[in-house]
């Protein structure tokens, strides 16, 4: 398999199934996590979920043979104004997943670039990501870089 056999795309209403499913291979089955709700009714969490949030969440699917094998969400947030600029975005790249047997093809960078494309088009200033270890190469290699001032606390 090649990064030519991945087409990646906007997800659609029509991908939602897929995509839960992708992310309750990841959660679920590779990680071990205990689900609150069956798989069919986490699919429905998901496509209530994108419904509610389609003016803030843009979905990026990575699609072989017609199958789904890779996923990601932009999240574009307004920020306050500045007496620099009145109109401010920042992104966030959240469940950034590929599945384990089409890793390493560049399925994953491609996904990337469709979201980092978007982010710019909705004139996002940063991008940020939480990444797992494995993968911080890949966001290296797409601009990113470790930032000494973004803090983060999770909330008790």
């Amino acid at each position: 398999m090649a990064a030519s056999d991945v087409i990646v795309r906007a997800a659609t209403a029509g991908d939602l199934p897929s995509v839960a499913g992708l992310r309750w291979r990841w959660s679920v089955e590779e990680n071990g996590a205990t689900p609150s709700m069956t798989r069919d009714a986490y699919a429905a969490a998901v496509a209530a979920w994108s419904a509610a949030h389609d003016d803030t969440h843009v979905g990026f699917v990575a699609e072989r043979d017609g199958v789904l094998v890779g996923m990601t969400w932009l999240a574009i947030s307004a920020r306050f104004p500045t007496p620099q600029s009145a109109d401010r975005r920042t992104a966030d790249l959240q469940s950034v997943y590929v599945v384990p047997e089409a890793r390493g093809i560049g399925a994953g960078s491609a996904l990337l670039r469709a979201a980092l494309g978007e982010a710019e088009r909705r004139g996002a200033g940063r991008v940020v990501v939480h990444s797992s270890d494995s993968a911080i190469p890949v966001y290296e290699h797409l601009g990113f870089a470790p930032s000494p001032r973004l803090m983060d606390r999770e909330t008790p």
